[in-house]
């Protein structure tokens, strides 16, 4: 009875604001599935560039890598721009695949002296969640399962190609285009964290340093 009269109510102001109540419903619907379509619209993209497993070894310039986009923030020195997020594929699985920023997304400290021990409790994980969180939309969310950093292991499967160098690895930052170190993930504490050297070398860090951030991202994926 109570659902009627919230029915009836929806049609007396729809007819008085001459609304046609089919088409509010329809949008409401469309609406529902666009949230579900972001998945499609993603692996779509994803389909349309070369994974860096499948081209590490034929390709010399980390420039002439494929990407895609994903996202919008600021990325210049203005704070009017907006702009979108570049993304390199590492691979894909039938339903995730693993995105890489193609930048440096910014800079933090990896750790501080009230950091947990684990990578969830760090200033770099507050970061990237915050990052995140401004960076994507509602809809957009809805495909992202994970956020974090590179590991070790990641630089070496992914970017190490077979004449032992990491030249591909190398990346600018997004606000200015020159290059930089940029933090890598310790999956096991959080106070023995490494980063990637403009040189091409994993190095230790230490309490208090601050390097770029460059983001990965686990998505859904239809193959």
């Amino acid at each position: 009875m109570k659902s009627k009269r919230i029915i009836s109510i929806i049609l007396l102001i729809a007819l008085l604001c001459n609304i046609n109540y089919a088409d509010v419903i329809y949008q409401k619907s469309e609406e529902v599935t666009f949230k579900e379509d972001i998945v499609d619209e993603l692996s779509r993209k994803i389909n349309s560039v070369h994974t860096i497993l499948e081209i590490k070894d034929i390709v010399n310039e980390s420039s002439a890598l494929d990407f895609i986009t994903f996202g919008k923030a600021n990325l210049s020195t203005d704070p009017s721009m907006v702009n979108d997020i570049e993304w390199l594929v590492l691979d894909k699985t039938n339903d995730t695949a693993i995105l890489v920023s193609r930048a440096i997304l910014g800079k933090s400290e990896y750790y501080s002296k009230k950091d947990g021990a684990q990578y969830a409790g760090t200033e770099i994980s507050k970061w990237i969640n915050k990052f995140v969180d401004k960076s994507f939309n509602i809809v957009e969310k809805k495909a992202i399962i994970r956020n974090r950093l590179l590991t070790a292991s990641e630089l070496d499967k992914y970017f190490k190609k077979a004449d032992g160098t990491y030249k591909l690895a190398l990346a600018n930052t997004a606000i200015n285009g020159t290059p930089s170190d940029y933090w890598l993930m310790n999956e096991e504490t959080s106070h023995e964290a490494n980063y990637f050297s403009i040189y091409g070398t994993i190095l230790n860090a230490y309490l208090g340093e601050e390097f770029g951030v460059r983001i990965v991202l686990e998505v859904k994926y239809n193959k």
